[in-house]
């Protein structure tokens, strides 16, 4: 699922190298020079424009969902306290699904496993 400026970007061409997604961290999907509409209102008048197109490459997994909602929930909530525990969550939940040396458990792996 993609929502535009958090795991999709559209910029003017070559304003930008590299974005990442806000959800998940990564390193996004870059189409230069597409011509199309960059927002759903452009999309409903018919707009056409040349852009680069930045997506998340992990928009599509089951785990991002779930990085999404928590980046959007931290993005509404007004406490200080409660934002900082859904920071500390969603990077337990990228640590688990993006670093090669954690279990899915959560535990980090060693060299005597």
């Amino acid at each position: 699922m993609y929502h535009n400026e958090i795991t999709t970007f559209h910029r003017a061409p070559d304003e930008a190298g590299q974005l990442r997604c806000r959800a998940c961290g990564a390193i996004c999907r870059v189409s230069r020079g597409v011509t199309g509409p960059t927002c759903f209102a452009e999309a409903l008048a018919g707009h056409k424009r040349a852009h680069d197109r930045f997506t998340c490459p992990r928009a599509a997994e089951p785990w991002h969902a779930a990085a999404l909602r928590l980046y959007l929930e931290r993005q509404r909530n007004p406490s200080r306290v409660i934002s900082a525990l859904l920071l500390m969550e969603l990077r337990l939940l990228r640590l688990r699904h993006l670093h090669p040396c954690v279990k899915r458990s959560g535990s980090v792996r060693t060299n005597e496993e």
